[in-house]
C-alpha cells in the first residue's frame, strides 16, 4: 500500500514542479537568491524531507521547478519521501485501529478514527497552525542557525 501511494502521490506531485519549470523558462534570470537558504543548503535532501510530511510540499517544487533542478533527482527524492511516509502512515494507521477495535465497539471506532483524520488534516492545512508547526519544524532542525551562519560568513568572505 505505501509503494503504490507513494509512486502515486510522487508522480501528482510532479506537476507543481512542471508549472515552477515553466515560470523558470519565463523569467530566463532565475537568481540562485530566490531559492530560500535551507533549500540551497540542504539540495535535493529537501525534497525528501518536505516529502516525508504530510505538510504541502507544492512551494518547494516551485521553487527547484524555477531553479531548474533535475526532474528525474526530483522525482526519485519526491516519490522516496512519500513511500515512506505513506507505509508509516499504513504500518501507524493499522496498529492504531486495531488497539481501537480491542476498546471501542463497532462503528464507534471507525467514527472515532475518521474524526481524528479530519482534526489532523485541519490543523496541518490551516494557515493559523500551518505556520506555527513550520516554524517548529524549522527550529528543531536548526536551519535558520544554517542561514544566518551562512549570511555571516558571506559578509565575512
Amino acid at each position: 500500500m505505501g509503494l503504490a501511494g507513494g509512486v502515486g502521490g510522487g508522480l501528482g506531485e510532479m506537476g507543481v514542479y512542471i508549472m515552477g519549470r515553466g515560470v523558470g523558462r519565463l523569467n530566463q534570470e532565475v537568481d540562485a537568491q530566490q531559492v530560500p537558504a535551507w533549500m540551497r543548503k540542504l539540495g535535493l535532501a529537501s525534497v525528501l524531507l518536505c516529502s516525508l510530511t504530510p505538510i504541502p510540499d507544492a512551494p518547494l517544487l516551485i521553487f527547484l521547478g524555477t531553479a531548474r533542478f533535475s526532474v528525474g533527482l526530483v522525482l526519485v527524492f519526491e516519490i522516496a519521501g512519500k513511500v515512506i511516509l505513506y507505509t508509516l502512515m499504513a504500518v501507524v494507521g493499522g496498529a492504531f485501529f486495531s488497539g481501537i477495535q480491542s476498546i471501542i465497539p463497532p462503528p464507534w471506532d471507525s467514527i472515532l478514527i475518521i474524526g481524528i483524520s479530519l482534526v489532523f488534516s485541519i490543523l496541518i492545512t490551516w494557515k493559523k497552525t500551518r505556520v506555527p508547526i513550520l516554524n517548529l519544524i524549522q527550529r528543531i532542525l536548526r536551519l535558520d542557525k544554517l542561514a544566518e551562519a551562512k549570511e555571516n560568513s558571506e559578509k565575512l568572505g
